[in-house]
């Protein structure tokens, strides 16, 4: 992986994160029962983030920007999935 497709591959792992933070509340927050409407935020962030991860990988046809990008969105919506969860469950 030359440094252009490095570079790339982290400005990925960070825009993920800020994808979710912009469309939705804290962690904190939604574990505490307080995200109204997650569900459809939540989907909203992660086809997002997909779609921004699918495009970056498609210009560069990188396919490390593509598995990074895809682990990332997995596990930011495994999170809130299971935040929500537990605050469904304690509140």
């Amino acid at each position: 992986m030359d440094q252009a497709h490095a570079a790339l591959t982290l400005s990925v792992i960070g825009l993920v994160p800020t994808i979710y933070g912009a469309a939705l509340p804290p962690l904190a927050m939604v574990r505490a029962g307080e995200g109204g409407h997650l569900v459809d935020a939540e989907r909203m962030a992660t086809l997002t983030a997909a779609a921004v991860i699918c495009v970056a990988a498609s210009l560069t046809r990188s396919p490390e920007v593509l598995a990074v990008g895809a682990i990332m969105v997995i596990a930011y919506a495994a999170a809130y999935r299971s935040a929500a969860r537990s605050g469904a469950q304690h509140g």
